[in-house]
């Protein structure tokens, strides 16, 4: 306001998207000496109507801000799937630290990709002419790739409340047309809980998995591009970014669970949206307690 008070020139909304992460922003904690990730870098420079000199500072923001959400809509086109995005970072960086847990240690990317096929092959008969398949896990990292191997064979993960009561529980399992839920057989018996359809525990599918099926998925995580990793896991189409990638339910305090459908564009979008707002290093960790049932632990557990 100041600037513009005694100036009779308009004002011009300019918005930048995707600076963050560029060699002229302060990403990896430095301002200089360090290497572009990509090149070229995109940018997107955003430019709206002309305002008059005279306009309040809440007119002016309000329309930076709409630059913005019209510069992130723009990046919808630049985006891929979930599962499509994760297949090429593990390939990216084989040997670095993926996750962690109590239970069963640490595994690299690459480790978690092999992991996650041999899954899908074990997994893909078992699910056949399913659409949308259940997952009752606690946050673990055996968790976390099974719904990688849920959206990698097409099918849409559904990680289910494991505090709900029975009832409950069979609303939102009916409400997705479930017919399979894959689960635990340690878990199932700490949390007491009773599955009203067929479930496959997790414990008989790793007795399944052999020293060829484990070669042969070393060998497809390595090699094969990422669509015919799909199609060998018995994906039936391209994904894409409005397709379905999972369904999160309420809790049910007010009546029945109500599944909220996020997109791959909902889930990716939070996933970047996460990265611009803390500066998250290589040798950085996030500690994920929340369950995937819950939108915060599905997006960043």
């Amino acid at each position: 306001e100041k600037i513009m008070k005694d100036v009779d020139a308009p004002i011009i909304p300019i918005h930048l998207d995707g600076v963050w992460g560029s060699i002229f922003s302060y990403s990896r904690s430095r301002f200089f000496f360090k290497l572009p990730r990509r090149i070229p870098y995109r940018v997107t420079v955003s430019y709206g109507a002309a305002l008059p000199h005279d306009a309040p500072p809440a007119k002016v923001r309000e329309a930076v801000q709409e630059l913005g959400a019209d510069a992130w809509a723009h990046r919808k086109c630049y985006m891929k799937p979930l599962h499509r995005s994760l297949v090429r970072a593990f390939r990216k960086h084989p040997f670095r630290f993926f996750a962690a847990d109590a239970k069963g240690g640490s595994v690299s990317c690459g480790g978690a990709l092999v992991r996650t096929v041999a899954l899908g092959q074990a997994l893909r008969r078992k699910w056949e002419g399913q659409e949308m398949v259940g997952i009752l896990m606690p946050p673990t990292v055996t968790g976390a790739l099974v719904n990688y191997a849920a959206s990698l064979t097409g099918r849409v993960p559904v990680n289910l409340n494991y505090t709900l009561s029975a009832e409950a529980l069979g609303s939102c399992i009916e409400q997705c047309n479930i017919r399979t839920v894959v689960t635990s057989k340690a878990f199932l018996e700490q949390i007491k809980l009773d599955v009203p359809v067929e479930t496959i525990l997790l414990e008989d599918i790793a007795k399944s998995i052999g020293i060829g099926r484990k070669l042969a998925a070393a060998l497809a995580a390595a090699l094969l591009p990422v669509g015919l990793l799909e199609r060998l896991l018995g994906s039936k189409h391209k994904a894409a970014m409005d397709d379905l990638a999972t369904v999160i339910f309420s809790s049910g305090s007010t009546g029945a669970p109500k599944g909220v459908m996020l997109s791959h564009y909902n889930v990716v979008s939070n996933i970047q949206q996460i990265g611009q707002a803390f500066a998250l290093d290589r040798d950085d960790r996030i500690l994920g307690i929340l369950p995937f049932f819950h939108s915060f632990g599905f997006t960043g557990t």
